[in-house]
C-alpha cells in the first residue's frame, strides 16, 4: 500500500507564546492516497493521521509536556485531496508499506526531517 508523508505548516494554530521560542511548527501527516472520502460535498478528502511535530527551532516541552505527548492527545483529519496534491515535492515523501499503522509507527521511529519552504503550506 502506498503511503505519503506530509509536513503541514499549522504555526497558527498554536500559542505565539509557544512560537516565538519553536519558529514555524510543522506537523507530520501520514495518508493512503488510494483512499478518497467525500465529507457530505462532491470534493473528495484524504485522511490524515498525525505522525510528529516538526519545529523551526527545537523545544523540549510545551508547558511542561512533550510534543510527543501532545501528539498522542491529537486525532487524524480530512483535507481536501486538491490541497494535498499541489504541495511542492519537497513536502512529501512516499514509501510502500502493509498498513498505514506500520507507516505510522516507521515515520515516528525514523524521523524524516523536512526542509522548510520559504513560504509556509499552510492547512
Amino acid at each position: 500500500m502506498k503511503c505519503i508523508l506530509i509536513a503541514l505548516d499549522e504555526t497558527g494554530d498554536w500559542l505565539a507564546s509557544l512560537t516565538a521560542r519553536t519558529g514555524r511548527i510543522y506537523t507530520q501527516y501520514v495518508f493512503t492516497p488510494d483512499e478518497v472520502t467525500h465529507c457530505c460535498e462532491v470534493t473528495p478528502s484524504y485522511y490524515l493521521v498525525p505522525v510528529r511535530y516538526q519545529t523551526e527551532h527545537e523545544v523540549e516541552t510545551i508547558e511542561g509536556r512533550t510534543f510527543e505527548e501532545v501528539l498522542a492527545e491529537a486525532g487524524g483529519m480530512y483535507v481536501h485531496c486538491l490541497k494535498i496534491d499541489s504541495l511542492p515535492a519537497n513536502m512529501k515523501v512516499e514509501e510502500e508499506f502493509d498498513d498505514i499503522d506500520e507507516a505510522v509507527e516507521y515515520w515516528q521511529s525514523n524521523h524524516h526531517e523536512f526542509n522548510f519552504p520559504t513560504q509556509g503550506v499552510t492547512k
